[in-house]
Parts: structure tokens; sequence; C-alpha cells
């Protein structure tokens, strides 16, 4: 409904959204994925993998060359069902070694991604911090979420990197703007309480103070 509805509407000046899909780095997730964006305008699939030597060995049981291995046949099987827009992520790219997260971000190019992102989770509570270091240094899709929600400590704020952009742009991020609606920050920060996510009061009332600066 996502992909036919909100993923069809062209605004007035041209803008068409991209809808992504999800998924882990195997054919059945993919497909998955793919039988949910394919009737967008714009679709995306975004296909993850653990990189670091923790997950790599305890979670996947896999190795190195094992992993690479499997996130280009994958991001390449993405883009064999007619998907033009892969990205990959490296999860717990934080903990990984540098030098393989270059070789297998190369690899995943070379099999066709499109898109790359290195996730950041808030466990030392520097994700928004760490999302503007990004955006100064030429990153130019920050992925956050409403209220910081996600998994662990949780990922950037999205009132947090917006109102950060809005009110301390210049200075922060070279001049950089997003082009969202500000306004509509407070009463996206209370909508996880109709699906049952029930955000803490503390990110509640920083949606709420993030906004009185603008």
């Amino acid at each position: 409904m996502i992909a036919k509805e909100v993923g069809n509407h062209v605004d007035d000046d041209g803008y068409v959204p991209v809808i992504c899909g999800l998924s882990r780095c195997n054919k059945g997730d993919i497909d998955a994925a793919w039988e949910g964006v394919r009737y967008a305008l714009r679709p995306r699939i975004h296909s993850f993998i653990a990189t670091s030597e923790i997950h790599m060995r305890h979670k996947l049981r896999k190795t190195p060359e094992e992993v690479i291995q499997i996130a280009s046949e994958m991001v390449a099987y993405a883009r064999s069902l007619g998907c033009e827009d892969v990205e990959f992520s490296p999860e717990d790219a934080g903990r990984s070694d540098t030098e393989f997260l270059y070789r297998i971000l190369t690899e995943v190019i070379k099999a066709g991604a499109t898109t790359l992102n290195i996730p950041d989770t808030n466990d030392l509570g520097l994700a928004t911090a760490n999302t503007l270091a990004g955006a100064y240094n030429g990153g130019r899709q920050l992925e956050v979420t409403i209220n910081g929600i996600g998994e662990r400590a949780g990922n950037a704020s999205l009132q947090e990197v917006v109102m950060a952009i809005r009110c301390r742009g210049n200075e922060l991020v070279g001049g950089l703007y997003t082009g969202i609606n500000s306004k509509h920050i407070s009463v996206a920060s209370r909508m996880p309480i109709l699906i049952d996510l029930k955000p803490s009061d503390e990110c509640r009332k920083s949606a709420i103070s993030d906004l009185e600066c603008g």
C-alpha cells in the first residue's frame, strides 16, 4: 500500500519519495522486501550483514571472506530482481575493523550497491554528533528514527538531527539543510504511542524542547 500510494505521489516540485524495504543478506528477505517496494516509482532494497569480528564469529559463524561473498552475492541478487537502487549496511560497523569495512564496501559497490550506510547506534550517546560529523564530511543521506527508537541504546534521533541542522546548520555542517517541516516533529514524536512503541518521557520532552530553539 505504501509503495503504491505514497511511492507514486509526485510533489508539485517534481520530487518523488524513495520507498525502501530492509532485509538481511538472504534471498528470502530480499524477495519479501522487493515485493513490498516494487510498485513504487523509486523503489530501494536495503540489505545488511554483520561485519564486526564478534558478530561474524559468534552470531553468523562465518569468516570475513564468507561475509564479503554473501554481501556481494546478495547485492547482485537484489539488482537482478530489477531493483536499480540497492543500499548496503555493515551491521555493527562501529566495532568493525576499518580495513575490513573498506574491503566489503568496495566489493558491494562492484556488485551493484548504489547507496552505502554506516550504522551508528547511540550506545555512548554520540549518535547525533556522529551523524552531523558524517554530514559535514560528505554524507548526504542521514538515517534517523523518531525519538531515536532502535536496537540497543537506540539510533540517531530525528528531532535532534533536524533541529541541530536547522538551528546550527551553518556552523555544524557547512550550510546544509534538510527541507523538513519541523512543525510536524512534535506530532511525529507522539505517533509511536499509537502503535504501542511508547517512547520514553525523556524522548517526548526532548522533541518538544528541541522545537523551541527553532
